[in-house]
């Protein structure tokens, strides 16, 4: 579905992606898979046998760092700001959504250790990154 709406050319997976038929097909969809390298213990590639441990270019731990940064923002979001709970579609309600909640913790700030001023910081933080 997600290939009907946006052009992407790299697809980025954890260590668990980590198999020469998916990086495969990833390939003959014209696409750069980016699988974090799981060795499992060998002193040998999964991927390519016969060939050394394989580690990421620097470009492609460029590219990888992105993913980790999403999906720290991500669990944030359902953690800190009730995103496990969203019921809704639409980037507009969505974001309606978690500014209630956001707003019901600012008013109960100091009851979890966090002050109203650390709230408000993660939440100019989260904006940045889901502009409406």
């Amino acid at each position: 579905m997600s290939s009907q709406r946006v052009t992407y050319f790299y697809e980025l997976m954890d260590s668990a992606y980590d198999a020469q038929e998916i990086t495969e097909h990833s390939r003959s969809l014209n696409h750069v898979p980016i699988v974090d390298p799981n060795n499992r213990g060998r002193s040998q590639s999964v991927i390519a046998p016969g060939a050394a441990k394989r580690e990421l270019s620097w470009a492609e731990a460029d590219h990888y760092k992105e993913r980790t940064m999403m999906e720290r923002v991500n669990g944030r979001l359902k953690d800190e700001f009730g995103g496990r709970t969203v019921r809704v579609r639409g980037a507009v309600k969505v974001m309606a959504h978690l500014m209630r909640n956001a707003r019901n913790r600012v008013r109960s700030a100091g009851t979890d250790g966090r002050s109203a001023s650390e709230v408000g910081q993660g939440l100019t933080n989260i904006g940045e990154y889901f502009p409406l």
